[in-house]
This record gives structure tokens, sequence and C-alpha cells, in this order.
């Protein structure tokens, strides 16, 4: 008989003195509890039934997702300084790139900017976000060059199409020939209008 005080399910452990009243729960306040916690006389072990780790029934191993392996990590480990800069730490760094190995040497504590250069995301970020300045583009419709394009409209048929409900069409300027005259003939000779007025 396990003397009162300790968990009757023989683990020998103490337990606690209970806060409040409770029958069905079979606790009296003041008493000693007659279980620890996730203890009980059913127990197939004495020992606090294990809910996590490679003794939980549900343990998936290496064949987990990759957010779940990070997350053991992130249980494992509390956060402190970044081993880079120093500054606070926010990310658990799995050195060989297995997110399941959770050993402490494949684990370094480092910052986000840190941890984003030593992935290599960082240039690969830059590269795809910032390509290097580039070259206006012509609008499909009036064929001026400019940017950012907005469906292929600059500003001004953007603020048409929006306005109008309906595309700006260019208007094509058609030139007559005009009948050439003793004037003009000299203009042309003399190079142009200009030259013909200094000329005179």
């Amino acid at each position: 008989m396990t003397p009162e005080g300790y968990c009757q399910c023989g683990c020998g452990q103490k337990t606690r003195i209970a806060t409040k009243n409770s029958k069905s729960a079979g606790q009296h306040k003041g008493q000693p509890l007659r279980f620890i916690d996730g203890h009980s006389l059913h127990s197939t072990s004495p020992v606090r039934r294990i809910t996590q780790g490679d003794q939980h029934y549900g343990w998936k191993g290496n064949d987990a997702l990759p957010q779940t392996k990070r997350a053991r990590a992130q249980r494992r480990y509390s956060l402190g300084p970044c081993e880079i800069c120093g500054m606070a730490g926010r990310d658990r760094h799995h050195k060989d790139g297995d997110e399941g190995n959770n050993i402490p040497n494949n684990i370094a504590i480092l910052c986000r900017r840190c941890h984003m250069s030593v992935d290599g995301r960082i240039h690969r970020l830059g590269r795809e976000w910032h390509p290097g300045p580039q070259e206006p583009k012509s609008c499909r419709i009036c064929r001026r060059k400019y940017k950012p394009l907005r469906k292929g409209r600059c500003a001004a048929c953007e603020a048409y199409f929006r306005n109008h409900g309906k595309e700006w069409t260019p208007k094509v300027k058609t030139t007559k020939k005009r009948h050439q005259g003793p004037i003009d003939t000299l203009i042309a000779r003399r190079g142009g209008f200009s030259a013909a007025l200094k000329n005179r």
C-alpha cells in the first residue's frame, strides 16, 4: 500500500495538495491528491504518459512534414543571440540542410538576415526582385516609351480608357502633297526657308 501524499500508481512521486473540492476527481481541499497528473491505477507504466517524441504512438520520424521537423527544433532549442552577428536570434538553422537532424552540433541560432545569407536566399531574392534598371517599353496604343505600363498602356492611354470605356485610337496624319510654286522651288534650292531669308 502506497502511503498518503504519494502517487497511488506506484511511481513513488509526491503529489500536490488539492486547492478545491471536486467529487468527480475525488479531491478534498487541503488534502494531497491521489495521483500525479497523467498517472492512474490503469496506467500500463508507472511513469507519466509521453505525449511527444519518438515514444509517442503517432511518431513518424523522418517521414514527417518539413514544418513538423522545424517545429521539433523550435521546441527543443531556445533562442539566444545570433552566432554570426550577435543580434537577437530568430531562427534555428540546420547546418547540414536536413531539417530532421536536430542534434545540438547541427543547430545554429541565427538572426533572420544571417540565416537568409547562409542559406543563399538573400542572393536569390535580390536577383529575382531586383534584376536591375529596366528600359521603358512602348505603349501598345500610342507607341510612346513609358514605364510602368498598365496592361500594355501608358498612363495617358490608361486614363482615357478609364474615362471613356474604350481604347484611344490615334489619328493618322494624312498630308496632301501641295502644288509647288516658284517660291517653294527657290526655298528648296537654297537649303530651306531660313537659309532663303538669310540670302535675300
